[in-house]
């Protein structure tokens, strides 16, 4: 029999950090280490609420959840990770002989139990080949006459590396004049590249990407990402915490990539990215917008996709966003979704209808405004 425990504060998940990560499977992104320190970053803005699901003395399964009051939606139940972060990859934590199982048991308690009322889960970054929660939202379907709105988001791109003779990355004919360039570039000494070695680097590199990152958003009228005083926290926490060398951190853990791209001594791009087995993820990319005529940010990327060539990689992640370049890199794509679900209570469904109208006008009024920003930071430039 599987039993389901709530869990409500940080402290009381301590106890099923290894638990964590033999069921992250490798998923850097559902990992202990990532998902703790986002708990840690939003603990303020919402509660937490874990579910663990247990078969005799071994936990089988852990659903991460954040409940959110918003005025719409009521009581809303999010995945740990989500929001301006924009982890890729969420989910049930579970082997997936256990994934039936185990999102049954998590059906039950979110549809019977008393322990936690919920008027709406937005449940995002779920690939749309996720067994786990296929799984899930089956049993919740089976159980109650409940509506699940699967909404197609970005999708994340995945480029399989193939290394030349040179151990450089074989690059398309359209790419190849452009990556033959910044190499003579290189060799001139007009073009830099590097990777920060020293925690003191790194943290000195991130803070150069911030500003690139932001005044290139600003030059279109966007705030950017780290206008979020959620994301900045985040992302300089837990990148310093990937410099320690505390044993709490596993073995399995990404290492973390900051790299800089100069023009004749002027910084002029930057990414923050993270190895993780096989895979470069890159998971925010920066450009000034004073050197945009020299493409610094494709330069940058035939940097660290030949880097990661020669290091012995076989992909790079470029993770979610639908930006043109990923597929002129030939990478493929995996369609993520955003789950709507409306507690089958009445009460939900009137927040449904409520917030449906007002993301109406309000699409309606953006529409007519500035730019906005709606992509994951994984993007170029």
């Amino acid at each position: 029999m599987v039993n389901v425990s709530l869990i409500k504060s940080l402290p009381e998940l301590d106890s099923l950090r290894m638990d964590w990560d033999r069921l992250a499977m490798g998923h850097w992104m559902r990992s202990w280490d990532w998902q703790s320190q986002w708990i840690e970053t939003y603990q303020g803005k919402g509660k937490v609420r874990v579910l663990v699901a247990e078969e005799g003395d071994q936990v089988i399964g852990i659903l991460p959840l954040f409940e959110r009051y918003r005025p719409w939606t009521g009581r809303t139940l999010e995945m740990v990770g989500s929001d301006k972060i924009c982890s890729d990859d969420l989910g049930i934590l579970c082997n997936e002989q256990h994934s039936v199982r185990v999102a049954g048991a998590f059906a039950d308690h979110l549809l019977g139990s008393n322990e936690l009322r919920w008027d709406y889960m937005d449940l995002d970054g779920i690939r749309a080949n996720n067994v786990a929660m296929n799984a899930f939202a089956e049993a919740l379907q089976n159980r109650q006459p409940i509506e699940i709105d699967r909404r197609t988001e970005s999708s994340c791109w995945i480029l399989k590396l193939q290394p030349g003779p040179d151990g450089d990355h074989i690059w398309s004919t359209r790419l190849r004049k452009m990556v033959k360039l910044a190499k003579q570039e290189q060799e001139a000494g007009i073009l830099g590249f590097r990777t920060a070695a020293t925690p003191e680097q790194s943290a000195k590199d991130l803070r150069i990407i911030e500003e690139l990152h932001q005044a290139r958003w600003k030059s279109v009228g966007v705030s950017g990402c780290f206008a979020n005083d959620q994301f900045t926290r985040f992302v300089s926490a837990y990148v310093s915490k990937r410099w320690t060398k505390e044993t709490e951190i596993p073995a399995t853990a990404p290492s973390v990539i900051v790299s800089t791209l100069t023009w004749e001594g002027s910084e002029a791009a930057g990414a923050l990215s993270f190895v993780n087995g096989n895979t470069l993820s890159i998971y925010l990319t920066a450009m000034n917008p004073h050197h945009a005529e020299i493409k610094p940010g494709w330069k940058l990327q035939a940097f660290l996709i030949n880097q990661a060539a020669r290091n012995g990689l076989k992909y790079v992640d470029y993770m979610r966003g639908d930006e043109e370049y990923k597929q002129r890199l030939h990478c493929e794509p995996t369609p993520q979704q955003r789950w709507v679900i409306p507690s089958p209570r009445i009460v939900g469904r009137v927040r449904k209808a409520v917030y449906e109208t007002a993301k109406h006008l309000r699409d309606r009024l953006r529409s007519q405004s500035a730019p906005v920003e709606t992509e994951t930071p994984a993007r170029a430039n």
